[in-house]
Formats: C-alpha cells, sequence, structure tokens
C-alpha cells in the first residue's frame, strides 16, 4: 500500500464501518458419547467465529482437528451440544423447527469436499440445480427455469450441460454444479467445505477464482476449510487455525501467516514452500496430535510444543493479542514478534 499523499491540513478520509456479522457463533463446542463406562468425546471446544457480508475466513488445522464439524455447526445441520449459533441476532437452535428450516435455508448454503458424492447422479443438472427452488416453492415453474440458466451461466456451466447428469461432466463442472445449487436461494454465505480438493491443480484455479468472483458479485460470507495453506492465504481476510477441537489462533491473514504468534501456527505455515523463506527454517513437530478420546489437561498442544512449562500443562488460557498489531492467541508462550524490516 503506497503512502499517503495527503497534506498536513487534509481531513483524513472516514473509516469505513465494519459490516455487522451475519452469523455468530459463541462459546460453541460439540461432544459424542462416550460409550459404557467412557467419557464423552469432546471434539469442538469454546470456538467462537463471526461472519460478515462479503468477508472470508479461512479454517486451517491437521486432520481431526474439529473443522467439518465446526462447518456442519454453522451450517446449522449439527447442534451444537455448548455455546449459540446466532443468525441476525436470533439464537437458531431456540427457534421453532420450521422458523430454523426457512432462516437456514434462505441464507445458508455448504459445498462439500466431493461433488461426486454430494450430486444425485440419476438427475440431469437442470433438476439437481431447480431442487432447492421446488423443495422450498419459490416462484412459478417459469421462474425456476429461468432461474436455472442465470445459475448456470453465474458459474460458467455452458446451457448444453443442462441436460447431461453428473457423470457426464468433468470434476471441475461437477463442483460448478454444487456451487450453483447452494447460489439458488441467494443465500448470504456459504460454508465450502475443503471444495477444491478432489479436484486437478488446473481445475482447482478455475474453481477458486470462480469462488473469488462470486464473492465480489454477491457479497457473500464465506467459511473456506482446506489443508492448502497458500490458497486460504490468497483467498481469505482472516485466518482461524484450528488444533484438537480449539481456535489456537484467530486475525486478519496477514497478521496470522506472516507474523505467526502461536507455535503451532509457525509450524503449520512453515510447512508450505515459500519463495521468501528458506528450506531450513521449517519447524518440524514431534509426535503425532493427542486423541480427542485422550485430550490432555491443559494446551492440547503442549506435548508436541517446544516451548511447553509446566503452566501451559495445568492451563488453557483464552484467544488473547499478545500485543499491538499481533492476532488473537491462545498460548500463555506465545512467539515474539518479528523484527520490523530493515
Amino acid at each position: 500500500m503506497s503512502p499517503s499523499t495527503a497534506t498536513p491540513t487534509e481531513d483524513p478520509p472516514a473509516a469505513r464501518p465494519e459490516p455487522a456479522a451475519a452469523l455468530r457463533a459463541s462459546g460453541v463446542g460439540v461432544s459424542y458419547p462416550g460409550g459404557r463406562r467412557r467419557p464423552p468425546v469432546r471434539v469442538l471446544a469454546d470456538v467462537a467465529l463471526d461472519l460478515r457480508p462479503g468477508t472470508v475466513t479461512g479454517l486451517v488445522g491437521e486432520s481431526g482437528c474439529g473443522k467439518t464439524t465446526l462447518a456442519r455447526v454453522l451450517a446449522g445441520l449439527q447442534r451444537p451440544t455448548e455455546g449459540t449459533v446466532t443468525l441476525d441476532g436470533e439464537d437458531l437452535w431456540s427457534l421453532p423447527p420450521g422458523r430454523r428450516t426457512a432462516a437456514l435455508a434462505e441464507s445458508v448454503a455448504m459445498v462439500y469436499q466431493d461433488p461426486g458424492s454430494s450430486l444425485n447422479p440419476r438427475l440431469p443438472v437442470r433438476t439437481i440445480v431447480r431442487d432447492p427452488l421446488d423443495i422450498r416453492r419459490t416462484g412459478t415453474p417459469a421462474a425456476r427455469d429461468r432461474r436455472v440458466t442465470e445459475l448456470m451461466d453465474l458459474v460458467g456451466l455452458p446451457p448444453s450441460a443442462a441436460g447431461r447428469r453428473p457423470g457426464e461432466l468433468s470434476g471441475g463442472q461437477r463442483q460448478r454444479v454444487a456451487i450453483a445449487r447452494a447460489l439458488a436461494l441467494e443465500p448470504r454465505y456459504l460454508v465450502a467445505d475443503e471444495p477444491t480438493s478432489a479436484l486437478d491443480v488446473s481445475v482447482r484455479a478455475q474453481v477458486l477464482n470462480l469462488l473469488v468472483r462470486l464473492r465480489a458479485e454477491l457479497g457473500l460470507a464465506m467459511v473456506y476449510i482446506s489443508h492448502d495453506i497458500q490458497t486460504v492465504r490468497h483467498l481469505s481476510d482472516d485466518v482461524a487455525v484450528m488444533y484438537l477441537g480449539h481456535v489456537v489462533e484467530h486475525g486478519a491473514a496477514p497478521l496470522v501467516t506472516e507474523a505467526p504468534a502461536h507455535p503451532y501456527t509457525a509450524a503449520l505455515f512453515s510447512a508450505t514452500p515459500s519463495l521468501t523463506r528458506a528450506a531450513g527454517d521449517r519447524i518440524v513437530l514431534d509426535g503425532n496430535p493427542p486423541s480427542v478420546r485422550a485430550r490432555p489437561p491443559g494446551c492440547p498442544f503442549a506435548p508436541r510444543c517446544w516451548r511447553v512449562t509446566e503452566e501451559c500443562r495445568r492451563e488453557l488460557p483464552g484467544l488473547e493479542a499478545p500485543g499491538t498489531g499481533r492476532a488473537p492467541v491462545r498460548c500463555i508462550h506465545p512467539l515474539p514478534a518479528p523484527a520490523p524490516a530493515t
């Protein structure tokens, strides 16, 4: 960003107000019964997340950290056992079932990892895309047909695809069908759970560019879940890093990715290729993440952390900013801020 050329006598530009959260998770936790003589299994704990129009929140972390469970909670597909999920200030799970279903149908959409398994292989594309409109009885049949044509054009599908079945399409085209179906009811936010992991590199880029364009054109609030750190860095406005069911760091994407405060975040991002980082800068962690069935006391990252102290094994702090210009982090001994460039 170039320095301002304004003279001292000029008034500074008015700050642009931050858009209100469309969807808010507060203190969300999810536990499953542990079975006979076993305690409940806690897969999410004390998660807070705000989604605002036109912004993308990236969720990253190792497999099994709770990303998909959180996605299902945000999309209203799973009820949290702790905390609340509110939409426009209303607690979704306090609403009558019919009203909750209507609110979610009009505001929420989800794109899954594998379009091959999320689309009915027996139905033509036009029927798949039109399905949400038929279920909600939106407009006249003719208006629904026009909406299907608009959606196919929006996601870059040719008219000839309308009569084809998913098995006759490429992987990228199938994911475009899934995105078109997700947008049918004009949702305000989109939960995308690993939407490109099943695609090859060139098709992955096309689908990502589509998501970027849709975000700009439609003002969607988006949760983007991925193992691809570089993609999350490019696409997201803010990034939440998860470890064993906890959000351990959450802030603006440049802060989290370029100046991580949590040791796990630093290790995670050090494993991705970079033109500006030497190969020897990679942080290699010992051992595997603990099981959710045998969660360690205190900080769940303590068994693998090189900065651990006995205090870490006793206490798990809340998300707090370790200093000015740092992202909030759940760590007693956060990493120091990087030295300013000379």
